[in-house]
């Protein structure tokens, strides 16, 4: 008898599995015909064996929210490619292979296990979009520099104690994110992005902003600081600040001269202001503490045991002749309908 519940148990298994491939390979022609490969939020472990059959004319390739460890190989053979998301999974590494994904622009590698990222990563020379954020990086290696056409880039909560100057040579990038890392300072090579308008890099140590960054990124609008040492009352002192505020209030006139409705959020300065105690409450003298403090007569002569105990016994009386009060009105009133009913 255990023998046949086995047999019937590895049959039921044996269905799931076959089921499964049945699936995708009714995604085998959509995918060939579309160039879209999805599997996203599929609980798998690996690509699809289907994948590989069609992996010379995946343009869109979604692979978001499995268990996916391992990038396989044949990876290399997409290369029409142009956005590939491999954001939620296990994925360790990255082949060197991807290199060859020559028109690949947007690549999401966001909520991985990512520590260290291959050279071939930045030989993509139409990449636009760069996702890294939630992995465990320690550091940006230099040939970021490559990536000439990259304009949004995304390195929140990894491990990063500084960025690589070599971002300094970014021209097309227009958005930084680099928030909850262990980052001391911002490069000074930033000031050389003349596209740069955004610079979120929250929750980290930077205690100030370089001066030629202020002055130099004529289309920089936006930084936001918050959860750092620097405060916005020393960014004010830093040379450009001017410039930059002059800058960020245009951008807020330009929408509400256009006409878009902004929330209270879309006028935050950036920055943390410094908490400064009031002259009154630097002058408040503490008041000294007894060692051992008697209860305080009160005017009446009762202490201050004795005023709570009858404050207790007042609210408790109030109490006792409201719901007295409820239940005589409650009483009248059935009274009232009772003898309605009886006409």
């Amino acid at each position: 008898m255990g023998n046949c519940l086995a047999c019937d148990r590895r049959q039921v298994d044996n269905l799931t599995v076959d089921k499964s491939r049945f699936s995708f390979s009714r995604r085998l022609d959509p995918w060939d015909k579309t160039g879209m490969v999805a599997f996203r939020n599929s609980d798998l472990r690996e690509f699809p064996k289907q994948v590989e059959v069609v992996a010379k004319k995946v343009r869109v390739l979604d692979a978001t929210g499995n268990k996916i460890t391992v990038i396989p190989d044949y990876v290399e053979l997409m290369v029409t490619c142009n956005r590939m998301g491999l954001s939620k999974n296990r994925i360790a590494e990255v082949p060197r292979g991807i290199s060859n994904l020559t028109n690949l622009r947007v690549l999401l590698l966001d909520n991985n296990r990512i520590r260290t990222l291959p050279k071939a990563v930045f030989d993509l020379p139409k990449l636009e979009r760069l996702n890294l954020a939630h992995n465990y990086l320690m550091e940006l290696p230099r040939s970021i520099r490559k990536l000439k056409s990259l304009k949004y880039l995304d390195i929140c909560n990894n491990k990063l104690v500084s960025l690589p100057r070599e971002l300094g040579e970014l021209q097309s990038l227009e958005e930084l994110h680099a928030s909850s890392n262990a980052l001391a300072r911002l490069p000074v090579d930033l000031a050389k992005l003349e596209r740069l308008r955004l610079i979120i890099a929250e929750s980290n140590m930077i205690d100030s902003v370089p001066s030629e960054v202020l002055l130099y990124c004529e289309n920089l609008q936006t930084i936001a600081l918050h959860g750092n040492p620097i405060t916005l009352e020393k960014l004010q002192e830093t040379k450009g600040y001017s410039e930059f505020e002059a800058r960020r209030k245009a951008k807020w006139d330009k929408s509400l001269a256009a006409g878009v409705l902004l929330g209270a959020s879309r006028f935050d300065e950036g920055f943390d202001r410094a908490i400064v105690s009031s002259p009154t409450a630097r002058q408040k003298k503490p008041t000294p503490f007894a060692l051992d403090p008697s209860p305080s007569p009160s005017p009446s002569g009762d202490s201050s045991q004795q005023l709570l105990d009858k404050k207790q016994r007042s609210s408790h009386t109030g109490l006792k002749n409201r719901k007295n009060k409820k239940s005589t009105v409650q009483a009248h009133e059935l009274s009232i309908d009772a003898s309605s009913s009886q006409n």
